[in-house]
Formats: structure tokens, C-alpha cells, sequence
């Protein structure tokens, strides 16, 4: 059985967080117990690859490039601040745009 490592957390991020660890480590028990082998298999792949590749912290969601590293994916997820989503996203237009013009 899986088992958190924070004990007697004292605020209340630590205590979300705790709570959340439990939660998940609940989750992933039952899951190790009732996943077919091909979804512990599946899930064994993505957090060993995001345990080789977890660096010093990025904007780059780990996890998330993780699951699409296994399905072969050639994306990356990363975090943006909500107010500047609208900028990020028209900055991609624009290097869309260019691409052909770039050829």
C-alpha cells in the first residue's frame, strides 16, 4: 500500500495538499489492484518518464508532455497565465502563419 510523507501538515496549502496526496494515493491503490495489465502498464510508462525527465521547475506541465511522450505525440503542455492566454495564443497563430511563408 501506497503512503504520504507529509504528517500533521500546519496550513492550509500544506493540508490541501496533504488531502490531495491521501486522495490520490487511495486512488492509485485501488487502481494497482483492479487496472488490467495493460493499464498499469500504460501508467507504469508515463510516471517513469516523467520521473527520468522532472528537472527544476518549468512552465512545462511534466506530467501531461509525459502522457503524450507515450502515445508519441510531439507536443508540449505548458502553463500560462490566464491573463496572458489570449497573447500566448495569438502568437501561435502568428508562427503558424509564418511557416508557410518560411518554406
Amino acid at each position: 500500500m501506497l503512503k504520504s510523507s507529509i504528517h500533521n501538515p500546519e496550513t492550509i496549502t500544506e493540508r490541501v495538499r496533504a488531502d490531495a496526496r491521501q486522495r490520490l494515493l487511495g486512488t492509485m491503490n485501488d487502481f494497482v489492484e483492479e487496472g488490467t495489465p495493460e493499464e498499469i502498464f500504460l501508467l507504469l510508462q508515463v510516471l517513469e518518464h516523467w520521473d527520468s525527465n522532472s528537472g527544476p521547475k518549468t512552465a512545462e506541465i511534466g506530467l501531461a508532455s509525459s502522457f503524450a511522450f507515450v502515445f508519441g505525440e510531439q507536443e508540449r503542455y505548458i502553463s500560462v497565465p490566464e491573463e496572458h492566454l489570449d497573447q500566448v495564443q495569438d502568437f501561435i497563430r502568428w508562427i503558424e502563419s509564418q511557416e508557410g511563408e518560411c518554406k
